[in-house]
């Protein structure tokens, strides 16, 4: 019991209260929207064969990536200067026009190829800039001691509307045109940004009147060892998930009868269900070597990846995406613990650009080239495979660096121009 309440204690504050129902209300959306473009695109391009429909799935994810990318270190420099909540709530707004817009046309019609890449450009480009927000907004809602517990179940909200997401997708899309889902998806943009004008935080806004130096925070970044050979870990893991799983796997699932459309909104809410279960696993568990077996553990993310050519049916699917969401949290949690507790508050907005830059780096180039190597649907199983192999070499060969590390190192850097104000304001 005394586990419960201690997570569930950020709640108490209204601020964050609204803001987790708000945010949770908008990731449901989202949660179905995207499986739902992937099977429009598909659907789109099904009389061109298994190969068009990979170029069209990986096209229109390689202009959303390359516009976040572009825009990612600077949406870091924003996040550390000015308000996170008016951040979110125009850019969330701007979501929801993009959205509603988008599947308004695929509900019209098959929209030519390039607008919906280039839709996808601005929609990347604009969570470029709500990203590092969202991500150091918890420190005016809540207070210090509870970071950790508001960081948990913000995560854990993620993951629970992760499950009933592509499930609902993979019903919904049996009856209705994806587009429908993604007009629904604008909706819930547009409340929760309407949601985030009316929330308030304690005090004056982090880094409102800061001046934000991205070299600084570059310097501070390569300063870590553990923090930069990590990253190069989840480059990988990015790169083979989002660069290949998800290009490769709609397409091939749409291809094989005892999966389908459903099955994979099965295996994704599956991949769901892990993360929730791990979710509430991890307030219980405590390692010595913190980046140690959380980051070995993370190496079921590429179980279904790798044995993807030996599975033919959705319950095998959906079996090792539930290994592979128990992976995905436990590693990605305690690695962004480890930065949150070792990171300068003052440079978060920055680290975490950083960070989302250069995971997602080669992702679109991936992208692109990817379906141009797998023409067909045997040589796609074999990509995907190849890609969990990477991954969970990358995963094990991380978690060996750290075998011997019981605690991280911690990450500082001194701010001169913060030197004034704190003179001024009396802070230590």
């Amino acid at each position: 019991m005394s586990h419960a309440v201690g997570t569930l204690a950020p709640l108490r504050h209204r601020s964050f209260a609204v803001y987790f129902w708000a945010r949770a209300f908008s990731s449901l959306g989202t949660a179905m929207a995207v499986p739902a473009l992937v099977f429009a695109l598909a659907e789109r391009n099904a009389g061109n064969g298994i190969a068009e429909q990979f170029s069209g799935v990986g096209l229109a994810l390689a202009g959303r990536q390359s516009g976040q990318i572009l825009l990612t270190l600077l949406g870091g420099v924003v996040a550390d200067r000015y308000s996170p909540l008016r951040i979110l709530a125009v850019t969330n707004s701007v979501n929801g026009l993009l959205q509603t817009a988008l599947g308004a046309l695929l509900v019209a019609g098959s929209p030519p190829m390039v607008l919906v890449v280039s839709w996808q450009w601005l929609a990347g480009a604009v969570t470029a800039l709500s990203v590092p927000a969202a991500q150091g907004l918890l420190t005016g809602l809540v207070p210090k001691p509870e970071m950790r517990q508001a960081q948990a179940l913000r995560t854990l909200s993620t993951n629970v509307v992760t499950v009933i997401g592509p499930a609902l997708c993979g019903v919904a899309v049996a009856w209705i045109r994806p587009g429908w889902i993604m007009v629904v998806d604008g909706v819930t943009w547009f409340v929760a940004g309407l949601v985030f004008t009316r929330i308030r935080t304690a005090g004056p806004g982090r880094n409102v009147t800061r001046r934000a130096i991205l070299a600084k925070g570059l310097k501070l970044y390569a300063s870590s060892r553990w923090l930069v050979l990590g990253t190069g870990a989840l480059m990988v893991v990015q790169v083979a998930r989002e660069g290949v799983w998800l290009v490769l796997g709609p397409p091939i699932a749409l291809h094989t009868p005892s999966i389908g459309a459903r099955g994979w909104g099965f295996a994704l809410s599956a991949q769901a269900v892990g993360a929730v279960a791990m979710g509430v696993l991890i307030a219980r568990l405590k390692f010595e070597r913190p980046l140690f077996v959380p980051m070995l553990a993370g190496a079921a993310m590429g179980l279904p990846l790798a044995f993807f050519p030996l599975i033919e049916d959705w319950r095998t699917l959906a079996l090792t995406s539930l290994l592979a969401g128990a992976g995905l949290n436990i590693s990605t949690t305690y690695f962004f613990a480890a930065i949150y507790e070792s990171v300068d508050g003052n440079f978060i907005g920055r680290v975490m650009s950083i960070y989302a830059t250069a995971i997602a780096l080669f992702v679109p180039v991936v992208q692109v080239i990817i379906p141009f190597v797998a023409s067909d649907r045997s040589s796609g199983q074999c990509s995907v495979a190849l890609a969990g192999a990477a991954l969970m070499l990358a995963t094990a060969g991380y978690a060996a660096t750290m075998a011997t590390t019981r605690t991280v190192q911690s990450v500082e850097l001194e701010e001169p121009e913060l030197a004034p104000q704190r003179a001024r304001t009396g802070q230590a």
